[in-house]
């Protein structure tokens, strides 16, 4: 029940903050510490939906109660979220109060909710305190710098700072009651941890009384003088309206959906998941901040404390490179901006280039925690930080990804390719040598389930190489293309026109000799360790690592999440179809889908593989991750519901996407009668249709034209302002030829 624009969050808490609501609201990059010593996390805001009301000096909220009817509502479409409430209190009298609430998609500054209050079957004081209330129990907490109470043009304000990180936080209100039959009386208080605006009055049975609060919001993150920049846009957002700042915020939502929206005929539940997942992802980007990023629970929970890890890149980006690719290039520019910080942990690892924080914050420093407490209470060391090194790889991966889909020489020129050098350069240093063959040692893969001792990880070695041969392509492209602008690359960065053709040996050398029998092998040793059928603990009420135990688990065959299978998908083009055949059956006897990442990849590889009992499955796990509970309470688990999205869009529609152009091959879940859903591809909108068993339908719009075909046959060029058809053969799709009518 959350909502967001990607500037922030808030959680879909209750607006009285029942004890077990969890209220927060969260601004993407204020972090604090709790000590100098402890590491960084999100700091939770000031609550603006904070709104008391009273009948007959009854609060609803605490009252002895007698709920009549209770409903919230999240209208993914408009990015609104509803309550209506029916509460039948003393004497028996029935209140209704409906709220409305929304954090604007067009102005990432404003808050917005309207409330309205009706007395069913009585008439009496009714009153309503509604205002800004400051987290007494939170860590980090803030430390109030100032507030003001109600000038005349300014509104209530609270002002707060980090303590650690010296942050300013601004926020300001202002509420007006709806023009009617009712005058209300209205003041201000404030005390220790609430500054709010009093509205009461006298109603009738049947009477309706609405209150509209407007909110801005501004860190020092924004600019020198937030509390300047919050009073003038409090302005603005009285000016424009209720209605005018809605109709703008369901305006920007409409023009979101028109490249995100999935839509699946035959599945209520699968159309229901998507609009789920789409609303969420959109909800937690910002295109308008280079130096912030989605982090694990984006902005819906306080779960892994708001940092950025891998899954940025390799899970939630490509929703954005495809969908909205000014959020995709925000999101790399937050790696760029803390390249410094990668640079460091490189260096104090003694290897070359940069190595990017498995878990960070603000300024690239590592903020992974050294220990955790397990399910048994046990401390146990988290080494993420110091082996899971493939992260470099994912911020190449994404790196490549967007400027490929996008052409965006700009991108590249600015900050893309000192990415794609420096992670080169970290591998480069990290390999060693033996017999001719190149090496990566003590490392963690995808699968933290091995973290102790971990050589040659499949996936590790795949990306890495993929990575040196991608950064030397691009040093390729920019001598070709833009050679004056890399010599001052070069210069900039004291890059040696050697290096690329270093990269290409070492990428041809790396360790691969992990296939037997057309099957792969995780790491080094893997195929020694015991082997375990997850499916004989099913069903299992804790995780397998739980039932197992930490000492058995690591000693044993048993994945956390995608690992090997998660290459068969991102490098597919470099194996047989029966060595993915082969590894993914293995591997999906063996994977407890530990991680919510880990549910979507099976579901996609087993989708290209045409096994589609087996790729629902992971469908509906994935899908419900979230819907049905679970941890949720943390925040929403954002990288699978891109997952999710990358399982529909590359594995059930086949989606291919290589330098050259773009094939796909669908293979459609039997139920869904029809697929549509739109890619962005190098400033072209790619309309894509497919009808189950019938026939496929592209079109092209904008300017130019595109390669695109069938995966295994030629890519075909396709003319923008033109469609295109592909017929299901009954074995086969066949080529694209132009829509006749």
């Amino acid at each position: 029940m959350s909502v967001g624009n990607g500037y922030l969050g808030t959680r879909g808490s209750l607006e009285g903050q029942a004890p077990a609501s969890d209220a927060a609201t969260l601004v993407a990059g204020v972090y604090d510490r709790i000590s100098e010593e402890s590491i960084e996390e999100l700091a939770v805001v000031p609550d603006w939906v904070y709104t008391q009301v009273y009948a007959f000096e009854e609060k609803l909220a605490t009252a002895p109660v007698s709920i009549l009817r209770q409903v919230r509502t999240l209208d993914f479409k408009k990015g609104l979220f509803f309550r209506e409430w029916r509460h039948r209190g003393r004497n028996n009298r029935v209140t209704s109060v409906r709220f409305l609430r929304f954090a604007s998609l067009a102005d990432p500054h404003a808050l917005v909710e309207r409330i309205t209050i009706m007395p069913e079957n009585y008439r009496g004081s009714i009153s309503v305190e509604t205002g800004l209330r400051i987290c007494r129990d939170c860590m980090p907490g803030l430390e109030i710098t100032g507030k003001l109470v109600h000038p005349n043009r300014n509104g209530l304000t609270v002002e707060a700072r980090t303590r650690f990180t010296g942050i300013t936080i601004v926020e300001t209100q202002k509420s007006r009651v709806v023009p009617g039959f009712i005058s209300a009386e209205h003041g201000s208080r404030v005390n220790d941890f609430d500054i709010v605006e009093d509205w009461s009055w006298i109603g009738d049975a049947g009477q309706i009384v609405t209150i509209e609060k407007f909110i801005s919001i501004f860190t020092s993150r924004d600019g020198n003088n937030p509390l300047q920049a919050a009073h003038r846009h409090l302005r603005r957002l009285e000016g424009r309206g209720f209605n005018g700042l809605l109709r703008d915020h369901v305006a920007a939502w409409e023009e979101r959906w028109r490249t995100a929206a999935i839509t699946v005929a035959g599945d209520e539940e699968a159309q229901h998941s998507l609009n789920f997942a789409a609303y969420h992802l959109i909800s937690a980007g910002n295109p308008g901040d280079g130096r912030v990023s989605v982090s694990a629970r984006s902005l819906t929970g306080s779960i892994y404390k708001g940092h950025i890890f891998w899954d940025a890149e390799m899970y939630i980006l490509p929703f954005f490179i495809y969908t909205h690719p000014p959020t995709a290039r925000a999101m790399l520019m937050y790696r760029y901006h803390t390249l410094a910080g990668a640079r460091r942990n490189a260096a104090a690892k003694g290897y070359r280039g940069a190595l990017f924080a498995w878990e960070s914050t603000g300024s690239g420093a590592d903020m992974t925690p050294a220990a955790v407490l397990d399910p048994k209470g046990e401390i146990v060391p988290v080494l993420s930080g110091k082996l899971e090194h493939h992260i470099d790889a994912a911020v190449a991966y994404a790196t490549w990804s967007y400027w490929n889909a996008t052409g965006d020489d700009g991108f590249l020129l600015q900050a893309g390719a000192e990415l794609m050098v420096e992670t080169a350069r970290f591998w480069e240093s990290r390999v060693t040598q033996k017999g001719g063959v190149y090496h990566i040692d003590g490392v963690e893969g995808p699968d933290e389930y091995h973290d102790e001792d971990v050589n040659d990880n499949f996936y590790t070695n795949c990306a890495a190489a993929c990575n040196l041969r991608r950064s030397a392509r691009v040093i390729e492209y920019l001598k070709e293309n833009h050679p004056i602008e890399l010599a001052r690359l070069q210069e900039r960065i004291d890059l040696h026109m050697s290096e690329p053709d270093q990269w290409h040996r070492i990428a041809a050398g790396i360790y691969r000799d992990m296939e037997t029998d057309s099957l792969i092998e995780q790491f080094a040793g893997y195929f020694s360790l015991e082997d375990i059928d997850i499916r004989e603990f099913e069903p299992r009420s804790a995780p397998i690592d739980v039932v197992l135990g930490h000492k058995r688990t690591v000693a044993s065959q048993v994945v956390k999440q995608a690992d090997a299978v998660l290459a068969l998908y991102l490098l597919e083009e470099e194996f047989t179809p029966e060595v993915i055949r082969q590894s993914f059956a293995y591997y999906d006897r063996r994977t407890a889908h530990g991680s919510s990442l880990s549910p979507s990849i099976y579901g996609l590889v087993a989708a290209r593989l045409g096994l589609m009992e087996a790729a629902m499955r992971y469908f509906r796990l994935a899908s419900r991750i979230d819907m049905t509970g679970g941890n949720a309470a943390g925040g929403i688990h954002v990288a699978a519901l891109g997952g999710l999205w990358q399982q529909v869009i590359m594995g059930f529609a086949g989606v291919r996407i290589k330098r050259e152009g773009i094939s796909l091959f669908p293979h459609m879940p039997e139920k869904w009668q029809r697929l549509g859903f739109s890619l962005l591809w190098r400033k072209l909108r790619l309309e894509v249709e497919v009808e189950n068993g019938r026939h496929v339908t592209v079109a092209v719009a904008g300017k130019g034209e595109c390669s695109l075909g069938i995966h295994g046959r030629p890519l075909q060029a396709m003319a923008a302002g033109r469609k295109y058809v592909s017929l299901w053969s009954g074995e086969t799709w066949e080529e694209f030829t132009p829509w006749q009518k």
